[in-house]
């Protein structure tokens, strides 16, 4: 799976995404980073895609309770990432293998409007 195909170009402007999609590899996590830039610094933000190809939802690290969402009928879950690093929405693929989709960058409560659109947008193009 290739987390820059799961937000398409066509999207983009709904989201807010300014910029091409920044692939990178981390400790066997395929991801995709979207920058959006609002009028100032503090409240631009990114969102990145994750690939967890061995790790489900029962793996998922979050800073607190994780609350279910509806995601096109798909388990999912929403929390704010480790360390309050962001938003995290994590859509489970089987039970061994999840995508996360964050908003990164400021006040993580008020990313998770933005990840859950986001989200929503990625749903549709899972398999």
């Amino acid at each position: 799976m290739k987390p820059c195909e799961l937000l398409p170009d066509s999207t983009h402007q709904a989201l807010g995404i300014t910029g091409q999609p920044k692939p990178r590899q981390v400790t066997g996590v395929t991801w995709c980073d979207w920058r959006v830039r609002k009028d100032s610094a503090a409240d631009s933000y990114t969102i990145s895609v994750g690939y967890y190809p061995a790790l489900g939802l029962k793996d998922l690290r979050t800073a607190g309770p994780a609350a279910p969402v509806d995601l096109g009928g798909r388990t999912a879950v929403q929390g704010l990432g480790p360390d309050n690093i962001g938003c995290i929405v994590s859509i489970e693929l089987t039970a061994s293998s999840r995508v996360d989709v964050m908003g990164i960058g400021g006040d993580p409560a008020e990313l998770c409007a933005p990840a859950l659109d986001a989200a929503k947008v990625v749903e549709r193009e899972l398999p």
